[in-house]
């Protein structure tokens, strides 16, 4: 037996039920939409960071290797010094007598 507004009141609670299926999908799909967007993030951050340390070790090898080159010609002037000095020196006790 039919009873009246029984019909409009289970159509109303399907739909509702239907409805809040819809927001969960929504729901999900939004979830994963953010995921895949943060995941993207993540990546291109660690690619601009690879790619900064790399440029970082370039210019630190570059500076390493005139900071090495600065050091052997410190060391080549010293060393030159050094025997000039003894020369003058030398000259100098001479001179003195």
């Amino acid at each position: 037996m039919r009873v009246p507004g029984r019909d409009s009141a289970e159509r109303a609670i399907r739909e509702r039920a239907n409805h809040a299926g819809s927001r969960i999908r929504l729901s999900r799909a939004a979830r994963t939409k953010e995921r895949q967007r943060r995941e993207q993030a993540i990546a291109k951050a660690k690619t601009a960071l690879d790619k900064a340390e790399e440029e970082h070790d370039k210019i630190a090898g570059a500076i390493e290797a005139e900071r090495a080159g600065v050091e052997k010609r410190s060391q080549s002037e010293d060393a030159r010094w050094e025997s000039q000095k003894q020369k003058l020196e030398a000259a100098l006790r001479r001179a003195r007598g």
